[in-house]
C-alpha cells in the first residue's frame, strides 16, 4: 500500500485492519477499483494466490547466546 492510498484511507477513518475489513466492499471499489475489493479481501483473511512449498534458501545465520 502507498501513501496515497493510505491518506485516502486515514481521510474515511480506516486506520486499522479491522476497520478495512468492516468496510463495505463496494465502498473500496468506488474509491480503489479492483484494488478495493483486493484490499478487502486481504484484510479478511483471503488470499487465493499459488502456495509454493520449494524454495531455494537464501541465508543461514548462526548465533550464539551467553
Amino acid at each position: 500500500m502507498g501513501p496515497k492510498t493510505e491518506r485516502i484511507l486515514k481521510e474515511i477513518n480506516i486506520e486499522t485492519i479491522r476497520d478495512l475489513a468492516s468496510t463495505e466492499p463496494e465502498m473500496l471499489i468506488e474509491l480503489f477499483g479492483v484494488w478495493g475489493a483486493r484490499l478487502h479481501e486481504f484484510a479478511n483473511g483471503i488470499d487465493y494466490s499459488e502456495v509454493i512449498e520449494e524454495y531455494e534458501t537464501k541465508s543461514v545465520g548462526r548465533d550464539t547466546t551467553f
